[in-house]
């Protein structure tokens, strides 16, 4: 009826990439380019539907002219992220600038978790950035919202009644960070205290690998949402009548990151799988600990913080390295010479801290830089930029990405990992921890620039926690040119490291389930929500 209505191919292109089917997306995308080159949506669409088919020159050149056209926040917050993830830094001060000046105006979903690389974004920022990004989430629900629920039946202490039901909501129920660290956990819960329930939130179908069957069999019971409404997955939630559904998801989540703002839950705590705040007034508590979130730092988040005493990361215990360490030269390594380690993902890499590991090149002779393999491009681009700097190119190795075993078992080969900032490596440091590999950290402001931190001092190690730019450079330099110091943290961490409260998965288990009966303990006595400290346990 329409063919050369560019709005119409637009909206088949939502429409098919809300059913994950990026190739006929792109096809339609570039039908609203062709009939209209000047409508900016047609061409972020196309953008988004070939970073997808993993066409990344091509859809950040798609993006860039989007932009051009329409330089709104979610926008500009997009070719911000993009940017950074293929490490091309020309013009990105002024482009970070232009997002935070720009952060309260028309804000989307999809600037949360892009503004935590920010390297201006302070914890405040990042909250208005939250705040906002729900604001217009919120607009899209059925009015009037939901009131908090009432509980299910009154919470008796667990040894006098029913155990506390407890629904985990996640989209990564599968081979994921958020899997890896949290089975654990899940097998680990009280079953006389705790009925432990989960809520899967992928829409796309997941292979039945050995971690995914894992997770499911750590269940109690689970439901599947597969591609439902926000409204009908919170009407499902609710049937569960759960005390308490905690959150694994926050702006990470694909198509049901916002159930939570229709309340299915008396309860709602948000925890790990976004490491900063929610920005919504229906969650009540967010998992910390007081590095991550320390005193004072009440301000930065919607929610109340309740703080485990070690660390907010919980960690599996049972994860298997492979017995096989490969050699140097198997990964393009030198057989001799220093080798620093950030395998971070790429957007997190940014010029600022890439000027620290290129003067680190420059006075460790025969040192290396491993980092992930992100692409042809971005290495490229990477090389490029050490060249700018004065560095051989061919000093930037790049890891494949491998099998999580293998990957662990890797690690043996490196000397040093070196953090990033402002967004800390998370899992990706406790995987490098667990494998005996030495972590390098500098404490950002926020949640998500303090994570490693918290992780250095739940595993013994917090004089590798550095408070400036100058600090981590000279603390660098110094390990990599005296080998007994360095040899002696390895030593401590290999020795102490696995017996620590960062791999206690029992410790930590304990003392979140006493955080929530605690949460659920003040809600029956008729209390609002407040922030409060976990006591720790004796010390095993």
């Amino acid at each position: 009826m329409a063919p050369r209505h560019s709005g119409l191919w637009v909206s088949r292109g939502n429409a098919e990439m809300a059913l994950d089917q990026p190739q006929p997306a792109a096809a339609s995308y570039e039908q609203a380019c062709q009939c209209d080159p000047g409508n900016a949506d047609a061409w972020v669409g196309r953008s988004r539907a070939l970073f997808k088919l993993g066409e990344d020159e091509q859809a950040l050149d798609c993006l860039e002219k989007g932009v051009a056209l329409d330089d709104k926040p979610p926008f500009l917050a997009e070719l911000m992220r993009y940017r950074q993830k293929q490490a091309r830094w020309d013009d990105l001060p002024a482009l970070w600038a232009r997002v935070l000046a720009q952060l309260d105006e028309h804000n989307a979903y999809s600037m949360a978790f892009p503004m935590l690389a920010h390297p201006g974004a302070t914890g405040a920022d990042l909250l208005r950035s939250a705040r906002a990004c729900m604001a217009a989430e919120r607009a899209k629900l059925p009015r009037p919202l939901p009131a908090r629920p009432k509980p299910p039946e009154p919470v008796p202490a667990p040894a006098a009644g029913r155990p506390l039901r407890v629904g985990y909501l996640s989209g990564d129920l599968r081979d994921h960070a958020v899997s890896y660290l949290l089975v654990g956990v899940f097998e680990a819960h009280d079953r006389s205290a705790f009925r432990v329930i989960g809520i899967d939130a992928c829409a796309k179908a997941v292979s039945d690998t050995p971690m995914r069957r894992r997770v499911l069999a750590a269940f109690d019971e689970s439901i599947a949402l597969g591609r439902c409404t926000p409204e009908e997955a919170a009407s499902r939630i609710r049937a569960l009548r759960l005390d308490v559904l905690i959150d694994l998801m926050g702006a990470t989540g694909d198509g049901q990151a916002g159930v939570p703002l229709l309340r299915p839950a008396p309860l709602q705590v948000t925890w790990l799988g976004f490491p900063g705040t929610s920005g919504m007034d229906e969650i009540d508590y967010i998992l910390a600990d007081r590095h991550v979130a320390p005193p004072g730092s009440e301000g930065e988040f919607s929610e109340c913080i309740v703080r485990l005493p070690d660390t907010f990361q919980p960690n599996d215990s049972q994860r298997a390295i492979s017995p096989a360490v490969p050699t140097r030269a198997s990964q393009g390594l030198p057989e001799s010479g220093f080798v620093f380690c950030c395998h971070n993902n790429t957007y997190k890499v940014l010029p600022g801290m890439f000027d620290i590991w290129m003067h680190l090149l420059h006075r460790v002779p025969g040192s290396v830089l491993w980092l992930v393999n992100d692409g042809e491009h971005v290495w490229a681009n990477l090389r490029a930029q050490a060249a700018r700097r004065g560095i051989d190119g061919g000093r930037l190795v790049f890891a494949e990405r491998c099998a999580y075993g293998d990957y662990l078992a890797r690690y043996r080969l490196a000397d040093l990992f070196l953090d990033t900032l402002p967004f800390n490596a998370g899992t990706t440091a406790s995987d490098a921890l667990w494998a005996g590999l030495p972590v390098l950290t500098q404490t950002g402001r926020s949640f998500a620039g303090r994570m490693a931190a918290s992780l250095l001092h739940a595993v013994g190690l917090p004089e590798l926690v550095t408070q400036t730019a100058d600090e981590y450079e000279a603390l660098a330099l110094r390990l990599a040119t005296h080998a007994q110091e360095l040899a002696a943290l390895r030593q401590r961490l290999n020795q102490q490291g696995r017996a620590s409260a960062l791999f206690d998965t029992a410790r930590l288990t304990r003392h979140l389930e006493q955080a929530l009966l605690t949460m659920c303990q003040r809600q029956q006595q008729g209390l609002p929500p407040q922030g409060f400290d976990v006591p720790a346990l004796p010390a095993a």
